[in-house]
């Protein structure tokens, strides 16, 4: 289970286990090797520039960083596993949706607890038009729908979020390397999940666990979020598909249609041709 989805059952696991290890050995065999012939590159790398025992520690130190960070995303699903089944039970003693509990404010859960009142209306327009954490100094602000654009104004970020700027291009990270051109797929939450279709581009904030069973089927990732122990980073590596991470802005230009091309060798993604949305 992941944060505001829906935990996977018995069924789903099996069919998608079963979709997965289709022609797997020849997958299985080259991730091996892969892994093998990275493991000997980063030893030659080693060798050749002779680090000092306090860079040697970094590395051993990021090695370890990288395979916690995937063991402390089982346990972070784990846990919403148990969170979901007690947002549950709120929801159905209060009346409310999945939704509008995952909207309100831990204060808000307990006061209902309480059996104190809440103001659902405003429960209601977060749903509607979203709301906004500002962490300053250290310190959050949680701000209603209705003092988004003042608060925006305020910190200086509106123009950046409302100007129409032209964008061609957006550059992150090559998660894996590889390059492409294809149609793009747009998603901007795990709703759009079914619309993808094999062979497009997924373009998307960031991927979760839901997005997994796409990556057999995407020509390549390109996410405006995360870094190269993210989930697409590791998920794509592991398909062997081109994955841009950390782009930032790809969201913000391309169109679910466009025709775009991805060079996960460099780090860029650009628009060879808008899709005609008419």
């Amino acid at each position: 289970a992941e944060y505001k989805s829906i935990p996977w059952n018995f069924e789903r696991w099996i069919l998608t286990t079963k979709e997965n290890i289709k022609d797997c050995k020849e997958n299985l065999s080259k991730q091996i090797e892969e892994y093998k012939q990275k493991f000997e590159e980063k030893k030659i790398l080693v060798k050749k520039l002779k680090p000092p025992e306090k860079v040697m520690k970094v590395i051993r130190f990021l090695d370890e960083c990288n395979a916690q960070r995937d063991w402390s995303k089982g346990k972070f699903c784990e846990a919403y596993l148990y969170l979901r089944s007690l947002t549950d039970e709120i929801a159905r003693r209060f009346n409310l949706s999945f939704e509008e509990i995952y909207s309100m404010k831990v204060e808000e859960i307990e006061m209902m607890l309480d059996g104190k009142p809440i103001n659902k209306n405003i429960i209601r327009a977060r749903l509607e038009k979203g709301q906004i954490l500002l962490i300053k100094e250290g310190k959050e602000e949680m701000h209603e729908p209705m003092t988004m654009k003042q608060v925006m104004k305020q910190e200086g970020i509106y123009d950046f979020f409302h100007k129409k700027e032209i964008f061609t291009e957006a550059r992150g990270l090559p998660a894996c390397k590889g390059f492409t051109k294809g149609r793009a797929r747009v998603i901007d939450s795990s709703k759009g999940i079914p619309e993808f279709i094999e062979g497009e581009i997924l373009v998307t904030y960031m991927t979760t666990m839901e997005f997994t069973p796409l990556f057999s089927k995407a020509k390549a990732i390109v996410c405006d979020e995360g870094g190269i122990s993210s989930h697409a980073a590791i998920v794509s590596r592991e398909f062997g598909i081109p994955c841009i991470v950390g782009a930032k802005i790809a969201m913000k230009f391309i169109k679910t249609g466009d025709l775009i091309e991805v060079d996960a060798n460099k780090g860029v993604v650009r628009i060879l041709k808008h899709f005609s949305h008419s």
